[in-house]
């Protein structure tokens, strides 16, 4: 009986020990609740998850990170991160997880070139983070990885197209510029040094208005507008433009809206130096105007025909000749203004110029005046040619020369009137000499 306190203690005990058990089990199962749901979020996030021991072998990840580089489960379990990795990868992850170690601090957003299954390669983004044990001591890593293959890929197409875009830009000959929304340059090409004789830098703190005649201020600025207004680009607009030494240039000049997440936000274009062309322009004007007045005011007609025979250019003389309107005469073909006889030779005539390329000068050709009434001509024609040579068609001067045919034919009237009666008047004489008697 004496040893009942000491049953009882044990009892006491034993109770003890059941409650702790069950709160073992407990716990136990809170756990397992617990990890259970830590894999299954783990499991349904769209980020790769892993852990490594402090010499880098996997000791836990999800489905996502299998999915990167498409091992199995086992396959990971049994090796080491730096076998998924290049030489250089591994030297800088080498120096990210040794930072981490000795700093405690987390690493985000680094990039790895991994290398998959398969053999091909992809990059990953990842952030990781020290691990430790109930001791704090450093016992390994984890980090979350997420798949940036794509998006490295869209960088590099992005690099590559800005680059090409940098060579053109630079490489092309004509100025290449970008203005914001108040007309100042953000940036030009080296052409546009050469073009204008002004610094890069220089140029980058100019406005247009600063190198563009002040009479075009307002055009310019309205055709700006137009162009943010309606976002349609604006084609071949000539500027005249002042160099840095003072000169004068024409530039042509194509410009629409450079856009930013839709928005307008200023101004892209591309000038090209047309001076030269200008003033051929202006020299052809000239000549032109020149060689206008001088076939106006000669009296003879100035004639222009395609090789169909039709009239693309005349003078004024021309058109009183043949009694047409310019509107009328205009286009109408060259048989249209004499005979069928006189085409059929006409047209002899031309296809000789054409064959051989002389020019013919001094021939006879009888019109049609739009009355009906005929006119003789004095013409000449030769082959006209384009800048490459080929036959466009024909050019010549015509003269009329009716009036001199009809005193012709009179002159050649009256000496026949002449000697008919010249010839008449000796025959009556001798007539008159064969009845005279013989004393």
């Amino acid at each position: 009986m004496a040893k009942k306190p000491h049953y009882e203690e044990l009892e006491q005990r034993i109770g003890e020990l059941e409650q702790e058990t069950i709160e073992l089990k407990r716990s136990a199962a809170a756990l397992r609740q617990s990890e259970e749901r830590y894999k299954t979020v783990l499991d349904s996030i769209e980020e790769a998850y892993f852990e490594v021991d402090l010499a880098g072998n996997f000791t836990f990840f999800n489905d996502p990170m299998l999915e990167l580089g498409g091992y199995s489960r086992d396959e990971f379990l049994q090796t080491n991160f730096r076998s998924y990795l290049d030489h250089e990868t591994v030297e800088r992850a080498h120096k990210v997880f040794n930072s981490v170690y000795n700093t405690g601090a987390p690493v985000k957003a680094f990039e790895w070139k991994i290398r998959r299954k398969d053999g091909s390669y992809g990059y990953i983004e990842a952030s990781t983070s020290l691990m430790r044990n109930s001791s704090n001591e450093p016992i390994g890593f984890r980090g979350v990885v997420r798949d940036v293959t794509q998006r490295k890929a869209m960088d590099e197409r992005l690099r590559e197209s800005e680059e090409r875009y940098r060579n053109i830009f630079n490489n092309s000959t004509d100025f290449v510029y970008v203005l914001d929304l108040n007309g100042n340059f953000t940036d030009v090409n080296q052409a546009a040094e050469r073009l204008t004789g002004y610094e890069r830098d220089e140029l980058l703190k100019m406005n247009f208005r600063d190198y563009t005649s002040p009479s075009a201020h307002q055009e310019i600025f309205d055709a700006f507008h137009r162009i943010f207004e309606t976002g349609k680009p604006l084609q071949d607009y000539r500027l005249e433009v002042t160099v840095k030494d003072g000169i004068k240039k024409y530039f042509e000049t194509s410009v629409g809206p450079l856009r930013k997440g839709g928005d307008i936000v200023g101004f892209h274009g591309s000038s090209r130096d047309i001076t030269r062309r200008v003033e051929a322009e202006r020299a052809l004007r000239r000549s032109e105007a020149k060689y206008r007045m001088i076939l106006e005011s000669i009296e003879d007609g100035y004639y222009e025909v395609d090789l169909k025979g039709r009239f693309v250019f005349f003078n004024d003389a021309l058109c009183r000749m043949y009694r047409y309107p310019r509107n009328e005469l205009m286009g109408m073909n060259i048989r249209d203004l004499t005979d069928p006889e006189t085409s059929r030779k006409g047209y002899e005539v031309f296809h000789a110029v054409f064959a051989t390329g002389n020019p013919c000068k001094g021939f006879e050709w009888k019109g049609l005046r739009k009355d009906g009434s005929e006119i003789h001509l004095a013409a000449s024609v030769s082959l006209m040619r384009d800048e490459d040579g080929q036959p466009i068609g024909f050019r010549g001067i015509v003269r009329d020369i009716t009036e001199s045919r009809r005193l012709q034919s009179q002159l050649q009237q009256a000496r026949k009137t002449e000697a008919i009666a010249t010839l008449a008047g000796g025959i009556a004489h001798q007539f008159n000499n064969a009845l005279t008697p013989i004393i």
